[in-house]
């Protein structure tokens, strides 16, 4: 057992022993290793000595080479500085040495003037003098403050010779053109290229003087002056024609003819003439001075015509108080042109402000006062007053009224579109007529009057004078209605048959009024028996035939005494009225005549009898006429 114990400890002891020595080995060797280390540890520490010994004796030395270099280096940039100065003193001292010879060179040229020379070089000179100034003022030299004086005296006085040369050439270019040529569609109003040029390169000029040097040029308004002064001498012409046209009476002028007014000729021309401003305007006067300028330049000419308007309306006015309505048909007929124009350059006339505003007002008059007057008459048309009543013919005849009515509508027929913008214009305006069109304007017109001779009617005393005063003036309002194309195309339906029956409706009343005479030609009298005529007939039968012929007779004598006077005008219905009368009377009186001729009623029959058919029919022909 213990052999066996023995026999296996000493292979374990063996693997020790060896184990044992590898480890000694590696230990050794770690053991040289770490000495290597530690002696390189050693080296690198005094190296490390040495190098920070070193460090500091170069950070030392640094010390004392900038303690050395910095003053140098101070003093070499205040040199550069200096060097820098001087450069820049120099290159000042050049250029206002040389500011004093481009003053020297220039202003000789500016004192001369613009005249002899070319405009272009004489604007570089001043251009010149111009950047010389600011240099000098920038520059702020005391010793140059004479200079600078003398200098803006010398552009002052440039300037205003640019400012003369510009008159001038403005003045020429404007007096070379015709007025008559604003009068022509064939030609345009306008000033030559060549002079156009010359006139933007000197208000180029004198516009910026205004902003670089103040406010010593007076173009603008020598501008304003000689193109206001070329439009009054341009407007001048058709001026004077439209006032000797005012100036004219009633009768010098007679009945207004469509487009004969003076007023629209000036309308035109100064249109044209604004056109003509406004085109110039924008290629000459600075924008920031484009609508004052603009404005008062074309001020005299606009009022003018403004006053020219307004003297024409105020006349206008006058004369409709006093019913003179040719007036009216002249005002409608300028209003149309003149809206009609100055509608169609609405860009133009907004851009002339004020004066624009005011030809906008015074065709707003023009209008306003041609819809009062048709208004008026209209709600006068609707009045009911006893005054009315009182100035009526004594023979029915067709009333004033009527007849300036009905050709008014006829003469209106030439304005009917500007009758209709007028009406569609005012709706909804103070004393707008009630209207929608001119078609409706027109029916309502004629069923005012209708309703205007109703009132009259009543006037007369005697029923069948107001019968056939109504029938007098609604056949004339029919007629002229449907002897009218465009009159009846404008009436609606309605009113023509409301006419229609209203004058079958009077024949109705005139026929019956004739019913009294025509009672005695009604009896009972036998004057046959079995088919034989009796000719013996008793007293009282023969006296009630002798009473009822009497009574024809007396009654017939005095309506045609009575209406001979009476007036039917119209041919047509004078006959159809007398048919109407024949027609009831005729056959009644015939049939009475037949059946007494025979008859001995009388001895004198002669005496009773009075009218035979023919003689009867014949008179009936003569009512209604005075001569007879």
């Amino acid at each position: 057992m213990v052999l066996l114990n023995t026999a296996l400890a000493h292979p374990f002891s063996e693997e020790q022993a060896e184990r044992k020595r590898e480890l000694e080995r590696k230990l050794a060797y770690d053991t040289e290793k770490l000495n290597l280390l530690e002696t390189s540890l050693d080296k690198t520490n005094r190296l490390t000595e040495q190098m920070q010994a070193m460090l500091a004796s170069f950070d030392n030395r640094l010390s004392k080479l900038e303690n050395f270099i910095l003053p140098i280096h101070r003093s070499t940039q205040k040199l550069t500085r200096l060097h820098t100065n001087i450069d820049l003193a120099l290159a000042q001292i050049d250029n206002f040495t040389g500011t004093f010879d481009v003053i020297k060179q220039h202003e000789a040229v500016v004192t001369k003037g613009p005249r002899g020379i070319e405009l272009q070089t004489y604007l570089v000179s001043i251009a010149k003098l111009k950047e010389s100034l600011h240099s000098l003022e920038a520059a702020k030299y005391k010793s140059s403050e004479r200079t600078v004086q003398g200098l803006k005296a010398t552009l002052w006085n440039g300037i205003r010779q640019l400012d003369e040369m510009f008159t001038a050439t403005l003045q020429a270019a404007s007096d070379a053109i015709d007025p008559a040529v604003y009068l022509s569609d064939d030609e345009s109003p306008a000033i030559p290229d060549a002079k156009l040029v010359e006139l933007q390169n000197l208000a180029n000029a004198l516009a910026d003087s205004l902003v670089e040097i103040g406010p010593i040029s007076a173009f603008i308004k020598q501008y304003e002056d000689v193109r206001s002064a070329h439009l009054i001498k341009v407007m001048a012409g058709v001026s004077q024609s439209a006032k000797d046209q005012e100036l004219k009476s009633v009768n010098q002028r007679g009945t207004y003819q469509k487009g004969s007014s003076l007023l629209v000729p000036y309308g035109k021309t100064l249109l044209r003439a604004l056109n003509s401003e406004h085109l110039l305007h924008l290629k000459i006067v600075p924008k920031h001075h484009a609508v004052t300028t603009f404005v008062a330049t074309i001020s005299a000419a606009v009022d003018g015509f403004l006053d020219a308007c307004e003297t024409m309306l105020n006349r206008v006015r006058r004369n409709i108080q006093r019913r003179e309505i040719n007036d009216v048909y002249m005002l409608i007929d300028v209003w149309d042109d003149l809206s009609d124009m100055f509608s169609r350059h609405a860009a133009l006339q907004a851009y002339c402000g004020k004066k624009g505003h005011e030809i906008d007002v015074v065709l707003g008059n023009a209008s306003a006062t041609v819809i009062s007057y048709f208004k008026e008459i209209y709600d006068e048309f609707k009045t009911d007053s006893e005054k009315k009543q009182s100035a009526l013919s004594v023979d029915g005849t067709v009333h004033e009224t009527t007849s300036m009515t009905m050709n008014t509508l006829k003469r209106l027929l030439d304005f009917s579109h500007a009758m209709d913008h007028m009406i569609i214009n005012s709706q909804g305006k103070t004393g707008s007529f009630p209207a929608t069109s001119f078609p409706d304007f027109i029916s309502k017109m004629v069923e005012s009057l209708l309703t205007d001779l109703e009132t009259k009617s009543k006037g007369y005393k005697r029923p069948t004078l107001t019968t056939l005063f109504l029938l007098n003036n609604y056949h004339y309002i029919l007629k002229s209605i449907k002897g009218t194309k465009s009159l009846a195309e404008s009436i609606g339906p309605d009113v023509l048959d409301s006419l229609e029956k209203s004058i079958k409706r009077q024949l109705d009343v005139y026929r019956n009024s004739w019913m009294p005479i025509i009672e005695h030609l009604m009896d009972t009298t036998k004057i046959s028996d079995q088919g034989k005529i009796v000719t013996s007939l008793s007293k009282a039968q023969r006296e009630t035939i002798k009473d009822k012929f009497k009574a024809f007779n007396k009654d017939f004598d005095e309506l045609f005494q009575t209406q001979k006077a009476y007036a039917i005008p119209d041919v047509e219905l004078r006959a159809q009225v007398v048919k109407e009368v024949k027609q009831v009377l005729l056959p009644m009186y015939n049939r009475f005549h037949d059946r007494y001729t025979e008859v001995e009623f009388s001895k004198n029959k002669e005496k009773y009898i009075k009218y035979d058919k023919d003689a009867l029919a014949q008179t009936l022909d003569k009512f209604f006429d005075a001569s007879s």
